[in-house]
């Protein structure tokens, strides 16, 4: 299946196009709960699971019904907060290293993610065709955590295929011109290597090849991530307005920019105990939907952030009340990454 994506718009039915009965996917706003009876209450729901704070925000939700699940996952959304503390810092190097793995209480790295679901036939929706918009009233009443930032309503496409995407072509100019330089200088790497009889070149080591060079391991690695950021920049250019990603069970798995920063493993469910699978990971793009002042010191910033799900999608045969996931804010060191996104 392909990739879809996620893109901020001004809803076109107004406040009531967002309420809880339309099913909206949104940023922004206050949570428009699926179930609204069993909301995830009490203080450490609202705490960040890395700084242990309260005030987590509302960031964003998306309506993500599985048919792959069964009759429990008719309706299904997931629900993202974020921390504005922790998001708000610089990133440095003893929090991006994903190497070490990651504790239960510092996973998130400032997100929470919830997930809730219910069948087709529940108390608080009928299992018919919603009415039109004018005829529609909700009478769900608003939960916590507000969010001060502007409400926009997801739109979700397809993510065009190379063919399709002409949106930049500058961007498939450089990546071209990236791997013919990689391949030029493979090219002199080989060229000497040896002579031009095609034989070794003595090194007058008696004693066996010389040492690797540090500084050469470096350029190794620095070209490996100058790749990986390029790969998703290129990638990026066939829609650069995206905000989501969403690939559910798909074989590509996340859109990395830096090969720093990731989890070294993902943690299984917490409620039934099976793996977890990629979802969807919010881009970098969302930031410029936020409203927020991006030279403030406290302004928020992300490279990604990626969720992962449980892969039964589980809960009670009658759904209700929310299942919290796991999300990893990918955050490198390199700096940068935000704002050549918006190039």
């Amino acid at each position: 299946l392909p990739v879809v994506l996620g893109f901020a718009e001004k809803s076109e039915g107004g406040p009531g196009g967002l309420a809880p009965g339309r099913f909206p996917s949104k940023v922004g706003g206050e949570p428009a709960w699926l179930d609204p009876a069993g909301l995830p209450g009490g203080v450490e729901a609202c705490e960040c699971a890395a700084c242990g704070e309260p005030g987590l925000r509302f960031l964003l939700q998306l309506y993500c019904p599985l048919d792959s699940c069964g009759a429990q996952c008719f309706h299904r959304a997931l629900f993202i907060f974020v921390c504005p503390r922790c998001l708000a810092r610089p990133a440095r190097p003893e929090e991006v290293d994903g190497a070490g793995g990651a504790s239960a209480r510092t996973y998130a790295r400032g997100v929470r993610v919830f997930r809730s679901q219910l069948p087709r036939t529940n108390p608080h929706y009928p299992p018919d065709p919603l009415p039109p918009l004018e005829d529609f009233d909700s009478t769900h009443a608003p939960g916590p955590a507000r969010s001060s930032w502007p409400e926009l309503e997801l739109v979700n496409e397809e993510e065009p295929d190379e063919e399709e995407a002409q949106r930049a072509p500058g961007e498939a100019r450089v990546q071209a011109m990236v791997k013919e330089h990689q391949r030029q200088e493979a090219e002199g790497a080989e060229e000497d290597s040896g002579d031009e009889g095609g034989m070794s070149v003595d090194s007058g080591d008696e004693g066996g090849s010389l040492p690797p060079d540090p500084d050469e391991e470096e350029e190794t690695e620095a070209e490996r991530e100058q790749e990986c950021w390029d790969s998703f920049r290129y990638r990026v250019a066939r829609a650069p307005d995206q905000v989501v990603r969403y690939d559910h069970n798909g074989s590509e798995g996340p859109l990395w920019s830096s090969l720093e920063g990731r989890p070294s493993s993902i943690p299984l469910c917490g409620r039934c105990g099976a793996p977890r699978d990629f979802e969807l990971q919010v881009m970098p793009q969302c930031l410029l939907h936020l409203g927020q002042d991006e030279l403030a010191t406290d302004s928020l910033d992300w490279d990604s952030i990626v969720v992962f799900t449980c892969r039964n999608s589980c809960g009670p045969a009658e759904g209700g009340g929310y299942v919290e996931e796991f999300g990893w804010v990918h955050r490198s060191t390199a700096g940068g990454v935000r704002a050549s996104a918006e190039e």
